[in-house]
């Protein structure tokens, strides 16, 4: 019998930036404590859901995420559904706790590696933008 866990976190941005960056970028693996894990991805639809599984040695654990657009945010409802392995199975009812206390502080370090990575990405447009008005002809156009 594994755990079950459910969190809900409003983040500010639009659910296909959130999609983005979780879906295309695999950015949440890049948190501490979860670097090297390769998340399989199954049941997309893009900007609105996805599941992804992850294995470990000693656990396997299913997301689900399912995005609703509010305003000009983005809640984000993700359940995990966590399956020890080994030895871990007997002290499943033990770790819960263990469990909800890290998907809790995951979430708040996705939220704020998700800011980070949006600053990021608005700054490389505007510098983008400032580079058009600066050098508007590109290679090879002649000025008219």
């Amino acid at each position: 019998m594994g755990i079950v866990l459910e969190n809900t976190v409003l983040v500010p941005c639009a659910p296909s930036d959130f999609y983005e960056f979780c879906v295309d970028g695999r950015q949440h693996y890049n948190l501490p404590g979860y670097e090297g894990l390769a998340p399989e991805f199954t049941e997309c639809v893009p900007g609105r859901s996805w599941v992804e599984t992850v294995e470990t040695g000693s656990e396997s654990f299913r997301y689900s995420y399912t995005l609703y657009p509010i305003a000009d945010s983005t809640r984000a409802t993700i359940g995990v559904e966590i399956e020890p392995k080994g030895v871990g199975v007997l002290m499943a009812g033990l770790k819960a706790a263990r469990y909800r206390k890290r998907e809790s502080a995951r979430l708040v370090a996705m939220k704020k590696s998700l800011a980070k990575n949006l600053v990021r990405k608005v700054i490389r447009e505007v510098e983008r933008e400032n580079s058009r008005r600066a050098f508007p002809m590109r290679f090879g156009e002649e000025s008219g």
